[in-house]
């Protein structure tokens, strides 16, 4: 059995706590915002699809920064994710050239 917690470690986790709700609720906020902001912009014209995916792509990485927790990992973690999103920016570039370059048989 532990011994009890003293009443500085019970505030110290209260101020914790209502930081990370305070984080949570402000990140909820800026969500909800960055998807109407993606909507609006995807009903303005065809040539706003680039500002709306560029929203979303906002929202998305505030999300996983915040939320899932992604600012307190370690580094191999970044270098994993950078070595995904490298070959995942490989194979949209390969998509693209074959659409421009196509072999008509």
């Amino acid at each position: 059995m532990s011994a009890p917690h003293s009443e500085n470690q019970e505030l110290a986790t209260k101020q914790t706590e209502e930081v990370h709700v305070g984080l949570y609720v402000k990140v909820g906020l800026m969500s909800v915002v960055f998807t109407c902001l993606t909507v609006a912009f995807s009903f303005v014209s065809h040539g706003n699809v680039l500002v709306a995916l560029l929203l979303a792509g906002c929202n998305a990485a505030m999300i996983v920064w915040y939320t899932m927790h992604l600012r307190s990992e370690k580094e191999s973690v970044y270098r994993s994710l950078f070595l995904s999103l490298f070959f995942f920016a490989d194979l949209i570039l390969v998509t693209l050239l074959a659409f421009e370059d196509r072999i008509h048989l």
